[in-house]
């Protein structure tokens, strides 16, 4: 989406240099970057006219099934994940949710983009043609743009904006832009969930080193509303985190988390492929299958009320060993025969068997009866944080992991 993004400007750019068209969002005039609608109507998404939906709803809540969710596995594609993002799940098996422009936006020709299906499909809803599951850049000033990830956009937003003569059409706070269909409604790919994400480039997040790196751009939603939307919000979410902390079990929930994913000088955080041997003998690549590591944060540096049972265990109240020093998540694909017991999207419970969490070796738990062991070294460079790197091998026994690396795998903060 970046490069798509840069193209758009550069476009745009150079048809104000020619003359024919005046931006003045692009040239820095007053533009109100409040956000005076919700992507979705929230009495909707919250089911207000069905307390008893809502109720089977929250009975069965888990941190993969928010309705608002700020954090869901660390990595996803080829990003962590973070506050920048919101997911909007549709609980409905049969109704779609309606998606907004949340205020005046803009978009451009190309700023439509096919999804993770990698063609343009279209379904209908209630009379109204959709394109599902495509990724589409809405720019709203000079410095703030917004993805809607996922959306099923209304092909005739897309009509619109093929046939314009300028290159963007201007859309007014409130339209209807497409939908959040129903998980596989009328196709396979339809996901049945939103990705709403804020990107201000007077932001630096530092989760790369280039500052312009999407990454870093990556802006905390909430502010940007209107105060009264804040409140609706917030108090709304209170009922999920309500929730999440009767089960105890969700390290990462609060709506308002910084993305500070990364802790400085610790193993703690985001880590990008480097090298090591990822290969078969068939000479297949899998290094995209790890590509992306998260050592998550140990649980005294995430949401205590929420993280206070032992996650292993969904169907008893046990309080989390406290021995527990994080967890390891991977980014998915197919694994290589030699990491075969990883499977994606899977998070690991760390428990550290000797030495200290930044050089030392763990035992790592899928559940009550996997368990292997990780050896890790944190090497820390005094120059700069982004030319850290941590070594990581899995063994069968913690024997074989108290003697040397074999074959590590080893890999840097910066992407």
């Amino acid at each position: 989406m970046k490069k798509a993004l840069f193209g758009l400007i550069i476009l745009a750019l150079f048809t104000l240099s020619c003359g024919n068209i005046s931006l003045p969002y692009l040239y820095g005039s007053s533009v109100d970057e409040t956000f005076t609608y919700f992507p979705v109507d929230l009495s909707v998404l919250f089911m207000d006219n069905d307390p008893t939906e809502f109720a089977s709803y929250l009975s069965g809540l888990t941190d993969g099934t928010l309705l608002i969710s700020p954090f869901s596995r660390h990595q996803s594609g080829n990003h962590p994940e973070g506050y920048g993002k919101w997911y909007i799940r549709n609980r409905y098996d049969s109704q779609a949710l309606a998606v907004y422009a949340v205020s005046k936006i803009f978009l451009y020709k190309d700023g439509i983009v096919v999804g993770d299906s990698g063609q343009m499909e279209l379904a209908t809803y209630e009379s109204h043609d959709v394109y599902v599951d495509t990724a589409v850049d809405f720019q709203v000033s000079n410095n703030v743009w917004l993805n809607y990830d996922h959306l099923d956009v209304l092909k005739s937003i897309k009509d619109q904006v093929d046939a314009s003569e300028n290159p963007y059409i201007e859309i007014s706070a409130g339209t209807l832009v497409g939908y959040i269909l129903p998980l596989n409604y009328q196709s396979t790919v339809a996901t049945g969930s939103l990705d709403f994400q804020v990107s201000d480039y007077r932001v630096n997040q530092e989760l790369a080193q280039d500052p312009s790196n999407n990454m870093n751009v990556w802006s905390y939603p909430l502010p940007y509303f209107t105060e009264a939307l804040q409140t609706d919000i917030t108090n709304r979410y209170a009922i999920l985190y309500a929730t999440m902390e009767a089960k105890g079990r969700s390290p990462e929930s609060a709506l308002n988390n910084a993305l500070d994913i990364n802790i400085d000088n610790t193993l703690w955080g985001v880590w990008w492929y480097e090298s090591g041997d990822l290969s078969e003998s068939s000479g297949a690549d899998y290094s995209n299958y790890l590509e992306i590591v998260a050592f998550l944060k140990h649980p005294t540096k995430t949401n205590a009320e929420t993280f206070k049972y032992d996650p292993r265990i969904s169907s008893v109240e046990v309080t989390i060993p406290s021995d527990l020093q994080g967890i390891f998540g991977l980014k998915g694909g197919s694994a290589p025969s030699k990491y075969s017991f990883l499977s994606s999207f899977t998070n690991w419970y760390m428990f550290l068997v000797s030495g200290e969490a930044n050089n030392g070796i763990f035992r790592i738990d899928k559940n009550m009866s996997t368990s292997y062991y990780m050896k890790v070294q944190f090497v820390e460079n005094t120059d700069s944080k982004w030319d850290d790197q941590v070594k990581f091998e899995f063994f069968t026994t913690s024997a074989e992991a108290s003697g040397a690396f074999v074959t590590p795998l080893t890999y840097g903060r910066n992407h």
